[in-house]
């Protein structure tokens, strides 16, 4: 199910020990007060090798996908460590050298090259 109109979130409830609770929920279609309607079950159905697989319960978008990302962190998840983007590193690390370049040249009254 793509759709632009539902909202993704993550949490942990402490109660249930160390769980990430998932949920999805969304303006009911055609609704004309604004209820809602909640994804509950993910229903497992039986495939065998060669048949064409059934379309996945849910598909995000790049922003949807996003917001998941961004609950998910919030709740203590962080990518592994091979997986982090390189040029995000690599751009932090660069400005961080810059700025301590700019330290040592200022407490030390010298010009850096």
């Amino acid at each position: 199910m793509l759709q632009d109109d539902i909202t993704i979130f993550a949490y942990q409830d402490f109660r249930y020990g160390p769980l990430i609770f998932l949920n999805a929920d969304r303006i009911e279609p055609g609704s004309c007060h604004g209820e809602r309607e909640v994804m509950s079950d993910i229903v497992w159905t039986k495939h065998n090798p060669g048949e064409i697989l059934p379309p996945p319960p849910l598909a995000l978008g790049k922003d949807k996908a996003q917001v998941l990302m961004d609950c998910l962190w919030n709740c203590g998840i962080r990518p592994s460590e091979n997986t982090a983007l390189p040029a995000i590193s690599i751009e932090a690390t660069q400005k961080h050298l810059a700025d301590m370049r700019a330290l040592v040249s200022h407490a030390w009254k010298i010009t850096l090259p």
